[in-house]
């Protein structure tokens, strides 16, 4: 009777490893894969409004898919570009920054003057330019105004 209950609950315990061990390659199958990008692409980046340092761990936020573009992740992008052959140019439209604070504005401009030591172009589009819009499109090779 005990050798019994022992196979059962061993048979249920790897049945359970086996499902879960599944579900996770089907997860990481349908969430790993990297973006489609087609060759000769131009990457827009909207920088403004008030760039956070990091994204906040905020769950509820993250599945209702409200992503505001942080600091950090305008930086990677432009490194991430620098470097990937698929991205030809860049297009930075700054929409007007909300955050008083002159040195995240200062981080993407030196992130844009690391990106044009690639070669590749970099064009600013300014529909709106205060003194922090206008200092981020400097950085770029070409500054288009509305």
């Amino acid at each position: 009777m005990a050798k019994r209950r022992f196979a059962v609950l061993f048979t249920v315990l790897g049945i359970a490893v086996f499902l879960s061990m599944a579900g996770l390659g089907l997860l990481y199958l349908a969430v790993g894969r990297e973006p489609n990008v087609p060759a000769d692409a131009t990457l827009v980046l909207r920088v403004g409004g008030n760039l956070s340092e990091m994204a906040p761990a905020d769950v509820v936020g993250y599945l209702r898919g409200a992503r505001a573009p942080t600091v950090r992740s305008i930086v990677e992008n432009l490194r991430k570009a620098k470097v990937d052959s698929r991205i030809r140019a860049v297009l930075v439209k700054p929409t007007g920054f909300s955050s008083p604070y002159w040195g995240k504005v200062q981080e993407v401009r030196d992130a844009m003057l690391d990106f044009k030591e690639s070669g590749k172009p970099l064009y600013a589009y300014l529909e709106y330019g205060g003194d922090r819009e206008y200092y981020v499109a400097t950085a770029a090779d070409k500054m288009y105004l509305m």
